[in-house]
């Protein structure tokens, strides 16, 4: 178990931030350091309590154009740096709105503040999370300029940097609340097994011979850390329209052939794509080829 916090102000600015980073183990609970930026021992009382270990809903679809801006800015740092990109994560970005939202009510900035300890958090959204890591800070200047105040206050801090530029976490997601003139903002990364399926590129089939080529391409998309790599593939092929049918298990990367194929009928192959951690692709169908 590890933990690590601060919160530096910058100078002659309103800006504060909080940094947690808290790996997976087993034999103990999650442990998260950080004092309340007011000196209190407690940031939620009363009522607010019993809903610290609630299951976040989604998040404020009026934030969603600041989340973006947030996420897009993380993941340009992460790229200037020759990190991979944070794959944006739906259960971790509900995470991190609802935490935002917390402490934009909250008396206290902290991260008992933004609620329940993040280890726990985010093992109850099933993501299985081998570490967790967790970014606060406030602004009181307007919208993007806060968030890019943030950003570069999170670089300039070497734990903060930790978690920005992680070089094991490959999940993320972000939150933005406004309260009082401020701007809160919260990014939670962690670290898990792949979980994105991988990508297959539209099929081509065309005329080979009496039977059908069908070629495509496949890829996985590469993680900071736990990328499983493609497997296999499957193919499918359909006639005029009809019920799918498999033909193969195919080599990931090559390419299938058909049986005859019958003069005046509309052929169709679909593929998908399974990774080495059992994530499975959608199906990507060709345009159908009639033959004459």
């Amino acid at each position: 178990m590890r933990a690590r916090t601060t919160f530096p102000v910058r100078p002659g600015g309103a800006v504060l931030l909080l940094s947690l980073l808290v790996a997976a183990a087993p034999a103990a609970p999650a442990t998260a350091l950080a004092a309340p930026s007011t000196g209190a021992s407690a940031a939620v009382a009363g009522p607010a309590d019993a809903s610290r270990d609630a299951t976040p809903g989604p998040p404020d679809p009026a934030t969603a154009p600041l989340r973006d801006t947030l996420f897009d800015g993380v993941n340009a740092d992460r790229s200037a740096t020759g990190l991979v990109r944070y794959v944006r994560d739906p259960r971790l970005e509900r995470v991190a709105q609802d935490r935002a939202a917390r402490l934009a009510s909250s008396p206290a900035f902290s991260h008992a503040a933004a609620g329940a300890p993040l280890l726990d958090v985010v093992e109850a959204t099933g993501i299985g999370p081998l570490g967790v890591g967790e970014d606060l800070g406030w602004s009181s200047l307007p919208g993007t300029a806060a968030l890019a105040s943030i950003r570069d206050m999170w670089k300039r801090s070497a734990l903060h940097r930790g978690i920005l530029l992680s070089e094991s976490d490959s999940y993320a997601g972000v939150g933005v609340a406004m309260a009082g003139g401020r701007v809160f903002a919260v990014l939670v990364a962690a670290e898990t097994l792949d979980r994105t399926p991988p990508v297959v590129g539209t099929p081509t089939a065309e005329r080979r011979g009496a039977g059908l080529m069908v070629r495509w391409t496949v890829r996985d998309p590469l993680l900071q850390t736990h990328t499983a790599g493609v497997r296999d593939a499957s193919v499918q092929v359909r006639v005029d329209g009809g019920a799918w049918r498999t033909l193969d298990r195919a080599n990931a990367r090559g390419a299938t052939v058909t049986g005859a194929l019958a003069s005046g009928h509309a052929y169709a192959v679909r593929v998908r794509a399974r990774d080495r951690a059992g994530n499975v692709s959608a199906w990507v169908e060709s345009a159908p080829v009639r033959i004459p």
